[in-house]
């Protein structure tokens, strides 16, 4: 089976020396230890829950609504509220 071009397998070693240039590239890594792999690491798409999540945490905004196209999966009417926000209201 051949593996996806984005896909990149490196040595732990050499993924501790180059952890800026892997994650800069935008492509998934799995990283091996003795030619096991032990961790894949993959960039957050937008519009992922990780991403929203992170949006959340660092915004300013009181309120974020989420747009329904870029997040699969979600109502569409979803609204999320920071964490000051929700102590505002709930704290």
């Amino acid at each position: 089976m051949a593996r996806p071009v984005s896909l990149q397998f490196v040595g732990m070693r050499e993924f501790k020396e180059g952890l800026a240039r892997y994650l800069g590239t935008k492509k998934e890594v799995v990283v091996t230890r003795r030619g096991k792999p032990i961790a894949r690491i993959a960039p957050v798409a937008k519009g992922s829950a990780e991403d929203l999540l992170l949006e959340m945490i660092t915004g300013d905004n009181d309120l974020l609504a989420v747009d329904p196209e870029q997040a699969s999966g979600l109502p569409r009417d979803l609204k999320i509220l920071t964490p000051r926000k929700f102590l505002e209201q709930y704290g």
